[in-house]
């Protein structure tokens, strides 16, 4: 795909509508956290941990392991309680974690496990007891959330520092930006879904984060390449044009890590749902506001900052050609802008740069005429 050789697609003038796409994505996933909350799992609400003790050894090895917590799996999913999490410790040892929080309700659980165990896998494990029953409370949750906001904070305070040495702090906070909207619309996305939110979510949450920065990272560093080569171009020209040149290379990687992501999900069992699910809301929306987010914005924010320059220029005339020194190039074409319909990104980069050029000619053609003037008016 080849979009850089292909018709102008405008889309760093198009902010509105990736705006208001995102405002609604957004504003759907905050109303369905904010109605029916988030199904945070053990981690976060704490619940019962059952230890069970077999008579004969039934692991030891990795293989035997996941033949045990597979065999375990498939007897809690006939009781409706396979979201339970499920450890083998020694060769002997099964413990399970439920979310049952109460003690009464705790106990009369065992009981039903450790009824279905033994007859399930009492032939070949021998008689099965339970060992221990214990409650743990919500305490590992709050201290997960408050590492899991700590880490945020921190992770997106470094890149704002990392980003604004290399390239200039509106970017850096356009990608800030970015990846704020990635954290909202995937909690958003397991909120709607219904999807247990537990560890495992935090870890994707914080990969998406590092996997977005990276693709804007490759789109600005061809930004700034492009403004080396044509220096006359506006910003907005640009970064359209950077984004075509990209944009293949964003939408391929994610493509491939989405095909991956899918297996899993069909193939890798239920345990892994959740973390899946999280992946692929956040890759999806990480290539998206790497592309129609963060550069955009930047070119929103230069046109802002242009406004205000030629705001004060209209009140401080002296000022004018300053500004339209520093700013977009002045039109010269009698107030009628050249068609680009037609254009590849290439040639209405072209058209943009040339554009720029002419006005600056024309500029220090008047500025010739005006000197001129003013010797006559001199002698």
């Amino acid at each position: 795909m080849d979009f850089w050789r292909r018709t102008n697609w405008k889309i760093a003038s198009m902010v509105r509508v990736w705006y208001l796409i995102s405002a609604i994505v957004i504003a759907g996933g905050v109303v369905a956290w904010a109605l029916l909350g988030l199904n945070l799992g053990i981690d976060f609400t704490g619940g019962s941990l059952y230890k069970f003790q077999t008579e004969q050894a039934v692991a030891g090895t990795s293989d035997q392991d996941s033949k045990v917590i597979g065999d375990v799996r498939a007897i809690l999913g006939e009781m409706q309680v396979a979201h339970s999490q499920i450890q083998v410790a020694g060769n002997n040892l099964i413990l399970i974690r439920s979310q049952i929080t109460s003690h009464e309700a705790a106990l009369e659980q065992a009981d039903k496990i450790l009824a279905a165990l033994n007859e399930k896998m009492g032939p070949t494990a021998g008689k099965i007891t339970l060992v221990g029953n214990e409650l743990v409370g919500p305490v590992i949750g709050a201290q997960l959330k408050y590492n899991a906001l700590l880490a945020l904070i921190i992770g997106n305070l470094l890149i704002l520092i990392f980003l604004t040495v290399r390239y200039e702090f509106r970017v850096a906070t356009a990608c800030i930006v970015a990846l704020i909207h990635d954290v909202l619309v995937m909690i958003g996305g397991m909120a709607i879904a219904r999807a247990e939110v537990n560890s495992e979510f935090i870890a994707a949450m914080l990969t998406i984060v590092g996997f977005s920065v990276t693709d804007s990272v490759v789109i600005f560093d061809r930004i700034r390449e492009n403004k080396r080569l044509h220096r006359s171009a506006d910003l907005e020209t640009i970064t359209n044009a950077s984004l075509l040149q990209t944009m293949h290379r964003s939408i391929n990687t994610v493509l491939v890590v989405l095909l991956t992501l899918f297996s899993l999900f069909f193939l890798g069992g239920s345990t892994i749902h959740p973390f899946v699910l999280a992946l692929l809301i956040g890759m999806t929306t990480g290539m998206y506001s790497s592309i129609f987010i963060a550069s955009p914005l930047v070119v929103s924010w230069d046109k802002w900052s242009l406004s205000r320059r030629r705001k004060s220029a209209a009140v401080a005339p002296s000022r004018q050609r300053l500004v339209v020194a520093g700013g977009s190039a002045p039109d010269t074409s009698g107030g009628e802008e050249q068609p680009t319909e037609g254009l590849s990104a290439e040639q209405a980069m072209r058209r943009a740069q040339n554009s720029a050029q002419e006005a600056k000619r024309a500029e220090r053609r008047e500025r010739r005429k005006s000197s001129s003037k003013g010797g006559k008016r001199r002698y």
